[in-house]
């Protein structure tokens, strides 16, 4: 019989949840104040949900308005995170963002091994007025990073004249993962459900959305885990 006692643990793989919020002069008023009073509480009840997961969750916060800004350490550990309230101004450079997010998010950067790294979530909270130009670096993007192309990504409306389009093609064309700034907490829930001992699931175009009355709705069987697949082709 082998010796437990010399059997080293299996390390947990790592969740990567990323959000990009919109700290530019469109958010000023209502919709700054939603993204301050609602992170705590996403980040609050992330923590919570995590506990005894098989899952270990990284988290990041990258902000950008003029230009981006990580006000995360990178990907943290969750329980580290804390969180400071910002300000709105300057333009809405979402393409500043998305080359952050690229230049991050590779082997040679963040993911060093795709056998211990889980697709990331990424949560974009914005008004979706975006500085023109943004759209073909979401398309350059997708077609060159495989890490942001097979995300799950989501997105809020904030304000209430949001571009829910913009946020649309920003969460992979997806206009049921466009969550109300007014039931922010249901997106908290559709990642929740990631840590439920389950695999990727959003990957073949499953969809997982808020229903009319903030019902959050799960699909009822998950897809497996392929993100050993791919060895040598991820960067």
């Amino acid at each position: 019989m082998p010796d437990m006692r010399n059997t080293e643990a299996v390390p947990k793989r790592i969740r990567p949840v990323i959000f990009v919020l919109d700290t530019s002069e469109h958010m000023e008023g209502k919709a700054i104040q939603i993204v301050n009073e609602s992170m705590p509480e996403m980040i609050n009840s992330l923590r919570m949900a995590i506990s005894g997961a098989r899952e270990d969750v990284r988290i990041g916060v990258l902000a950008f308005s003029d230009g981006a800004e990580w006000l995360s350490d990178g990907l943290e550990r969750i329980e580290d995170f804390v969180w400071r309230d910002v300000e709105a101004g300057g333009a809405a450079d979402m393409g500043a963002a998305l080359e952050e997010l690229n230049a991050r998010m590779s082997r040679s950067c963040w993911f060093e091994s795709c056998y211990l790294w889980l697709y990331p979530a990424i949560c974009f909270i914005s008004c979706g007025k975006y500085v023109e130009g943004w759209k073909a670096v979401l398309y350059r993007i997708c077609n060159e990073n495989r890490w942001f192309r097979d995300s799950v990504r989501y997105a809020v409306a904030a304000g209430e004249d949001a571009d829910r389009l913009a946020l649309a093609e920003a969460a992979d064309h997806n206009l049921e993962a466009v969550f109300p700034e007014n039931d922010i907490l249901a997106l908290v829930d559709v990642i929740k459900y990631m840590f439920r001992d389950r695999s990727d699931f959003n990957r073949a175009g499953i969809s997982v959305f808020a229903g009319e009355k903030g019902n959050t709705e799960f699909p009822a069987e998950p897809i497996g885990d392929i993100a050993g697949e791919w060895d040598s082709e991820w960067d």
